[in-house]
């Protein structure tokens, strides 16, 4: 389901696919509390009712671009990596892939004090990790002393679960009970914490931070992949760098299905190195692979020959079909040409480039028009997104306002060769990084640097590979990036991470956390303050104000997305649910393939 999508992480974009094989003899171990999930019956929270319980057995297989990075779920911070630890692990509490609702997860149940700054799990009794040694409450209170709020680990989930500077407290109680107390009333904490992953303390007890920050690394995870162990609905089978990983059903999970079927109902599901999307389209057209997250500009063909070929085409237009991430251009004010980083920081440099992109022409031209242009942080799948700063931010594209508006900064061509020069005399250039093996950026990128042009910016546009990008992009080694984020959109403190200026991937500023400006302060306290809030009424107007700030500030200028388009072999069933909120990753282990 969610997992690590509680918080924010970079988005990578990628394509899925596969084959089914028969079902075979399968061990189960089920706890004495086990979660039966209302797969087929109605329920509010949940949202299965249009599911159908399942039998047993078959192989998904899917294609991505790339591979996980680490197998480390805790500091993973791209999709390469966590789209597949996302299912190797569990935390207390989860997220409906259908409806965004609260579930319970490894905690069967929670109770919370009058003050509201205590809350109690109770966690199933009986249940495993994967590699069938006991989960208990040691387990968890290790997860969150020694890992996620030791300051040293690289733990982004450590940025949403701070109040007030200051982190939960956490102990046992008894082997299946645990307490946190909070500092101060905390709005969505039982939703966050979920956020977490709980690992094994038998596995990593006294291991340092700097260790854990590279355990279970590529290495570890191809020669030995069965020490990677968490208590998610998979585990890890084999991992072959720059070709495959192989997922297999955890025998130990904790859910099962209303007909007495373990979940899930795979016995495993692969995922395909390849080096493209068009290659992703490829794999599927030739039922090499079972699900795809098509490209625009892929549906027409499929739409064509969907019932010839057998598969289920899925288009949501409307508001189920919102995105649930977005994707931005965005530039470095701390790039290491000095001249140019104070251009970057200045907003009406950022409010003209916003007015020079064409996102009518990326609607068309890149999303065959099955796009919506972007104008907030927050997803409008979200009770929180506020529709008055949508409005707010500078979506015109006006070539004459954009080239006053340089003008009016002191950014003019004096000696008339078609670029503008710094104030040092430079030339206003700059060099735009984006993923070179998804293709809508790239077509995106190639747009705006040839609007940017327009108005005088001398930009080179250079794709590279995800993982390359996401280490300069956080190690602060580039000038301007078109990238994406996914996270929970439901809720706004998803972003605290990176909106928040110690954020971990507040991009555009990392220095921030020692020299935030103005408006980054009052953000801060935004997000602080909006945490104390219980409910969405009382939360709203802290959330409104820091979407109004985006908008203001513009240092994430926002393009345009897709909305939901998946396809699916015909056999492939329960993807009825299937939306923004979570395709077959998040809902992998209630898909079963007919026979």
């Amino acid at each position: 389901m969610y997992r690590k999508t509680l918080v924010v992480i970079l988005s990578l974009l990628l394509v899925i696919s596969g084959f089914a094989i028969a079902g075979m003899a399968r061990e189960s171990y089920l706890p004495k509390d086990e979660l039966v999930v209302p797969i087929g019956l109605e329920d509010q929270d949940w949202g299965f009712g249009e599911l159908t319980p399942g039998t047993p057995g078959g192989q998904i297989t899917y294609a991505a671009t790339s591979l996980p990075k680490t197998f480390n779920s805790m500091v993973a911070s791209e999709t390469s990596s966590s789209d597949v630890t996302d299912n190797l692990m569990a935390g207390l509490t989860d997220i409906s892939p259908s409806t965004g609702r609260l579930v319970p997860a490894l905690a069967k149940s929670w109770d919370i004090s009058d003050d509201k700054k205590t809350y109690t799990f109770h966690l199933r009794e009986g249940q495993k990790f994967s590699d069938g040694e006991p989960l208990t409450a040691d387990d968890v209170v290790f997860s969150f002393k020694q890992l996620a709020f030791n300051k040293k680990v690289e733990a982004d989930m450590r940025d949403l679960l701070t109040i007030d500077g200051e982190l939960p407290e956490v102990e046992k109680v008894d082997k299946y009970t645990v307490k946190f107390t909070t500092p101060a009333v905390f709005g969505p904490f039982i939703r966050t914490v979920g956020g977490v992953m709980i690992y094994p303390k038998h596995k990593l007890e006294g291991i340092s931070a700097e260790e854990f920050n590279s355990a279970w690394g590529q290495d570890v995870a191809k020669e030995n992949p069965e020490s990677i162990v968490g208590a998610g609905p998979f585990r890890l089978k084999e991992f072959v760098p720059e070709q495959k990983v192989v997922l297999e059903r955890n025998p130990y999970y904790y859910m099962r299905g209303p007909n007495g079927v373990q979940l899930p109902y795979l016995e495993e599901y692969v995922v395909l190195k390849v080096e493209d999307t068009d290659a992703q389209a490829l794999k599927f057209q030739t039922h090499e692979t079972d699900v795809y997250a098509p490209a625009a500009s892929k549906i027409p063909f499929l739409l064509k020959n969907e019932e010839e070929e057998g598969w289920n085409v899925m288009v949501l237009k409307g508001p189920r079909g919102a995105p649930a991430g977005t994707d931005f251009l965005t530039f470095n004010w701390d790039t290491k040409r000095e001249a140019l980083a104070e251009v970057f920081q200045k907003k009406n440099f950022r409010r003209a480039v916003s007015h020079a992109i064409d996102r009518e022409s990326i609607i068309e031209n890149v999303f065959n028009g099955l796009a919506v242009t972007q104008d907030s942080p927050m997803s409008k799948l979200s009770p929180y997104y506020n529709e008055e700063a949508g409005e707010a931010f500078p979506e015109e594209y006006n070539l004459d306002k954009a080239r006053s508006m340089l003008d009016e900064l002191g950014l003019e061509d004096s000696n008339g060769d078609g670029v503008r020069e710094l104030p040092n005399g430079d030339k206003l250039s700059f060099t735009i990084l984006t993923n070179k093996g998804n293709q809508q950026r790239v077509d995106i990128g190639n747009i705006i640097a040839s609007d940017l042009k327009d108005i005088g910016m001398d930009v080179k546009f250079n794709p590279i590979e995800f993982n390359s990008l996401v280490q300069q992009l956080l190690g602060g080694e580039y000038e301007s990036v078109i990238i994406g984020l996914i996270g929970d959109p439901i809720e706004p403190n998803s972003g605290n991470n990176v909106w928040t200026s110690k954020g971990s991937l507040h991009m555009w500023h990392l220095d921030a956390s020692e020299n935030p400006v103005e408006w980054e302060k009052r953000v801060d306290e935004l997000f602080n303050e909006g945490l104390k809030q219980i409910g969405v009424d009382n939360r709203r107007p802290y959330y409104d104000e820091w979407q109004m700030i985006a908008a203001e500030e513009v240092p994430l200028i926002y393009t345009a997305d897709q909305v939901f388009l998946y396809a699916a072999e015909d056999f492939v069933r329960n993807t009825e649910r299937f939306s923004p909120l979570g395709s077959f990753l998040g809902h992998a282990e209630f898909v079963w393939v007919e026979d």
